[in-house]
């Protein structure tokens, strides 16, 4: 895929921090975006903000979702 894009997720317990590298490796942005976690209201819920925040950080940076390769997703516990 030319010019693909890797989108890294930190799923906290407040919030949720997105970036991405290049297929060179190189950030697309100095710096991270962050949406809230919705953590407190459960997992679908901090789910849909995953959307939210993944969507947020292809708009901000004028990002076509089909250059998107690959989503890295770090999350502190059990993901279920």
């Amino acid at each position: 895929m030319s010019d693909a894009v890797y989108i890294g997720v930190d799923v906290g317990g407040t919030k949720i921090g997105l970036n991405g590298i290049d297929e060179r490796r190189a950030p697309v942005s100095p710096s991270w975006i962050e949406v809230p976690s919705q953590s407190h209201l459960g997992p679908q819920d901090t789910v849909k903000q995953i959307v939210v925040g993944v969507r947020s950080f292809l708009d901000q940076k004028g990002i076509p979702a089909a250059r998107v390769a690959g989503v890295g997703l770090d999350s502190p516990g059990p993901a279920a």
